[in-house]
């Protein structure tokens, strides 16, 4: 019997590191969390090969029953020189628990760095919280001492329901990198 503690220990070692193994090996995946961030105020976020810098005021506060729209900021992409379109997935990460205080809320996403019109990118809300855009070349035009960038604006449009007694709250915005090309 002891004979076979010490193999027994070995064997059981040899299969704790190959579960690890398959545990990184998931991770490292492109859909795997580790490649997302989250925009929740003023954020930089170094992804490879595009870095992500994050001027959002994500904070809502309006009054029960109220209705407007707020500018939330903007989100700078910046690309590296071999980089010519990439892929986002853009997602409300708390719409569950914003759902019980808005009748409804939209977050419009625009692409300002090219042209004086800005142009729509996509439109999420809490019945659909997650959009996937392709940002390319034209994206690509602004350009400062950090290199070329994309810049996106965030635009919500809001109804809050009557008899609901709250000062601000938060919309969270998670970024998930798909793929660059």
């Amino acid at each position: 019997m002891l004979a076979m503690r010490p193999t027994a220990l070995a064997l059981a070692g040899i299969v704790a590191s190959a579960a690890a193994l398959a545990l990184l090996a998931g991770f490292a995946t492109t859909q795997s969390p580790l490649n997302s961030f989250y925009a929740t105020g003023t954020a930089e976020a170094v992804q490879e090969p595009i870095d992500v810098v994050s001027q959002l005021n994500t904070n809502i506060d309006p009054a029960a029953g109220a209705q407007g729209s707020k500018d939330m900021g903007s989100i700078k992409i910046y690309n590296r020189t071999d980089v010519n379109v990439v892929k986002l997935k853009i997602t409300i990460a708390n719409a569950a628990q914003l759902r019980p205080y808005f009748d409804y809320l939209q977050l419009v996403i625009n692409s300002t760095a090219n042209s004086n019109v800005p142009e729509i990118k996509a439109v999420l809300s809490l019945k659909k919280p997650s959009a996937v855009i392709i940002l390319d070349n034209e994206d690509f035009a602004g350009s400062d001492s950090g290199g070329d960038y994309a810049q996106l604006q965030v635009k919500a449009y809001y109804e809050a329901r009557e008899g609901m007694l709250f000062d601000s709250l938060p919309v969270i915005l998670n970024f998930q990198v798909l793929s660059v090309s």
